[in-house]
């Protein structure tokens, strides 16, 4: 089932659903347990076109393509851009992160979003330029409740996007 990482979080933690791959959550209390299998930084994603590097003077003058607020990736990109008091012309703002760099790619606007490792296409023809050292990270991870009852069947899972991530180590990074 497709969703944000909070509304996923609500729905593990209700017991609604059993397991969950998302993003880190902020607070992870007694009752759920946190498998954390890869980590990404946020990074501006620029069409090839934009030649600028300062990402600052970039999210200036460009028009800002918005992950939603309610995402993890949204709230850390908002926490980034208010830390360093940068102001954005917002052109839209996606419900989809796998929207995104397709609209970047369109030329429509640039948006801040994680360096995925094992990227589509339309990604991977995107300008990553680094948010500098106040850059964030997010931390991607599989999340049950403590008392699920499947947990090891999300083992084999587990291993396997695991080795994925290893196999891809030895292609060249973004």
């Amino acid at each position: 089932m497709p969703g944000l990482s909070p509304a996923l979080f609500e729905q593990i933690e209700g017991g609604t659903l059993d397991a969950a791959v998302m993003s880190e959550p902020r607070h992870i209390h007694n009752g759920l347990n946190w498998l954390p299998f890869y980590e990404e930084e946020l990074v501006l994603l620029a069409s090839p076109e934009v030649v600028e590097d300062d990402p600052f003077l970039i999210l200036e003058k460009m028009p800002y393509l918005r992950h939603t607020r309610q995402s993890a990736v949204g709230m850390m990109a908002e926490e980034w851009l208010a830390k360093n008091n940068i102001r954005v012309h917002d052109l839209m703002e996606m419900g989809s992160l796998e929207n995104l760099p397709s609209m970047v790619a369109q030329g429509l606007g640039v948006a801040i979003g994680p360096n995925i490792y094992v990227p589509d296409p339309s990604f991977e023809q995107l300008r990553k330029i680094s948010l500098g050292p106040s850059a964030l990270r997010r931390t991607l991870g599989i999340l049950t409740r403590s008392d699920c009852s499947k947990l090891k069947l999300l083992e084999p899972l587990l291993a396997q996007i695991k080795l994925t991530i290893a196999d891809s180590e030895g292609q060249t990074k973004l």
